[in-house]
């Protein structure tokens, strides 16, 4: 009997179609599309993406680029545990070549990023420079300058 019990909240909550984008919802957008320049403008603004920044960046992504990236690829995307996710307040914007000059550019966070062509790493504005050197990606968590 427990089973049963337990086993009827999944049973019953199971998801068996979209439940967000349902299909009048997308319906709805496609009619956007056809008939409104706001629809289309966001529409390709959702596509293209804002570029990027660090952490202070886009309201949007790329989503274009992102979509014809393989569920693998994708899943690496996140990082594992083992990368810290605090700094000091003292050690933000600074650039191994440039030091603390990369403040003029931005005093929190002056660095880009690539998540598609350089995964896990950030490019200095000033120089253009990609840190880490090693390549954190294939595994390699030390080799390299910086």
């Amino acid at each position: 009997m427990a089973a049963i019990i337990t086993g009827l909240p999944t049973a019953a909550s199971a998801k068996d179609g979209p439940t967000y984008y349902t299909p009048e919802r997308i319906a709805t957008a496609r009619e956007n599309l056809e008939h409104y320049d706001w629809a289309r403008a966001a529409f390709e603004r959702v596509k293209t993406g804002d570029g990027f920044r660090y952490y202070i960046g886009p309201e949007f992504g790329p989503a274009e680029i992102y979509a014809e990236q393989s569920d693998e690829f994708m899943w690496l995307l996140q990082p594992t545990t083992k990368i810290a996710r605090s700094m000091e307040y003292e050690a933000r914007a600074i650039c191994p070549v440039h030091g603390t000059d990369v403040r003029d550019i931005s005093p929190w966070c002056p660095y880009r990023i690539d998540p598609i062509n350089h995964p896990y790493k950030i490019q200095c504005m000033l120089g253009g420079e990609w840190y880490p050197s090693n390549d954190y990606a294939a595994g390699d968590m030390t080799s390299g300058d910086y």
